[in-house]
């Protein structure tokens, strides 16, 4: 497993190592690599099984993108099914 954190939140990982490696089971080896590419606070773990990426800019990107509508819905632009249907079409249908 590797670890890589910004240089200033290394220390404290380290000091966490005892515990990160209890929490690990069956994790033989932890590295921990420091990037200048991570903002402080971010982690990216990197296993044989893939990456968990928990960057702060990460999180808030898929955030963003959860919380934005889907235009091409026609729930999602204030319509109705009903009213998409005969603006496509072109038609009104009389309800009785």
């Amino acid at each position: 497993v590797t670890i890589a954190i910004n240089p200033d939140d290394a220390q404290v990982l380290r000091d966490a190592a005892v515990e990160l490696r209890a929490l690990a089971e069956g994790v033989k080896e932890v590295e921990i690599v420091e990037r200048m590419s991570i903002r402080r606070g971010g982690v990216i773990v990197e296993t044989d099984a893939g990456q968990l990426d928990a960057r702060l800019e990460e999180q808030l990107s898929l955030v963003e993108t959860v919380l934005q509508p889907d235009w091409s819905k026609p729930e999602a632009n204030g319509q109705s099914e009903k009213q998409t249907s005969e603006s496509e079409t072109g038609e009104q249908k009389e309800e009785s």
